[in-house]
């Protein structure tokens, strides 16, 4: 284990898991609470208690400071030579130019479905496409690939659960990226264009190096806001 993984750890001790500072008690709790701001909701700015209980003084100390900024990464993928049940899409990572560069925070995933064909009366295409949304038959799994990595989804799932199973914040390390699968389980009446995007709050800021840094990221809480994270 290296030790910006410890810190992690420890972190996560401290603030998700009790270790005598249960969130909302003890003098470093009670600084973090002060600089909340929304929290909780799809889309919304994590709280600096939030960020510490998933283990990251670096989008702690950028939240505390006010350079969180939104931005997505999105994956796309085009159903096109093989339109029958079955057919799949392995494998694809996020199309994206810019890649994570720091830990960001994941406020949610969402897909969307755009049917490159036409349903024979061009009235009924926005009906068409909204309910092909939800009853396309594709599916998709997700890994996050590098370290520590995972398999968020490691079955294939039909894709329009993805924001219901995917909603709850977590951090994405700037070691990870993710890469997902997609498998059509019906026929495909069109080419069919699929697009999932991740929506990411990131620290936007000249001290890049810095929010690459937890264990300054957490010298810098205490000394600027107060916050012991105990490390």
């Amino acid at each position: 284990m290296n030790d910006d993984q410890e810190l992690v750890n420890a972190v996560i001790k401290r603030y998700a898991l009790g270790a005598g500072a249960v969130l909302g008690s003890g003098d470093a709790n009670q600084q973090a609470s002060s600089v909340n701001g929304a929290s909780g909701c799809y889309g919304a700015q994590p709280s600096v208690a939030e960020l510490l209980s998933l283990g990251s003084c670096t989008l702690a100390l950028a939240r505390a400071r006010g350079v969180l900024r939104p931005w997505a990464l999105t994956t796309t993928a085009t159903f096109q030579d093989d339109l029958s049940a079955g057919a799949e899409l392995p494998a694809l990572n996020p199309s994206n130019d810019d890649k994570i560069a720091q830990d960001s925070y994941v406020a949610g995933i969402s897909y969307k479905l755009l049917n490159m064909g036409s349903p024979g009366q061009p009235s009924a295409q926005p009906q068409y496409d909204f309910f092909f949304n939800f009853q396309s038959g594709i599916e998709l799994t997700m890994m996050l690939k590098g370290a520590p990595g995972g398999n968020p989804i490691p079955a294939f799932t039909p894709i329009s659960a993805l924001p219901s199973i995917m909603n709850r914040g977590w951090v994405m390390r700037r070691t990870e990226w993710p890469q997902c699968s997609f498998v059509a389980t019906i026929d495909l009446p069109y080419i069919t264009k699929v697009q999932v995007v991740f929506g990411l709050w990131a620290p936007v800021s000249q001290d890049g190096e810095l929010y690459r840094n937890p264990r300054q990221a957490a010298a810098a809480l205490k000394e600027e806001f107060g916050i012991d994270v105990g490390c």
